[in-house]
């Protein structure tokens, strides 16, 4: 009992950071940094929808197969199917990664953009 109000009195000490904490990227201002903030974005949503799809199938799998329903296990041994699915899909998801990251990269060691838009922004 005594860990318990420990654990609750170093919660609530907690809350006042944990309400101004940023949850997320801060405003950008430069176009390579608004490509960053666009990939970073890009890349949540993929590690979202791929969280989606595995607790969608562990939670399926969970209530579908349990003991109390009677389920017995399988034995099965190997699936060639499977092993070139899972060895693929996260190919393609690391190439749809890949990609725009590579150009992001790039944009980010061109210097001479970044000279032009200071030049520009002289000017005025």
């Amino acid at each position: 009992m005594v860990g318990l109000s420990r654990f609750m009195g170093l919660t609530a000490l907690c809350v006042p950071a944990l309400a101004s904490a940023q949850t997320n990227m801060s405003k950008v201002v430069t176009p390579a940094s608004h490509s960053i903030y666009d990939l970073h974005m890009m890349v949540i949503w993929i590690v979202v929808g791929i969280m989606a799809i595995v607790y969608s199938i562990v939670i399926y799998s969970v209530i579908r197969h349990r003991k109390s329903k009677g389920a017995i296990s399988s034995t099965f041994r190997q699936n060639i199917f499977l092993e070139i699915l899972w060895t693929v899909i996260p190919l393609i998801i690391i190439t749809m990664i890949a990609a725009p990251s590579i150009r992001v990269l790039i944009e980010m060691h061109d210097y001479d953009a970044a000279d032009a838009t200071v030049k520009i922004t002289d000017h005025q």
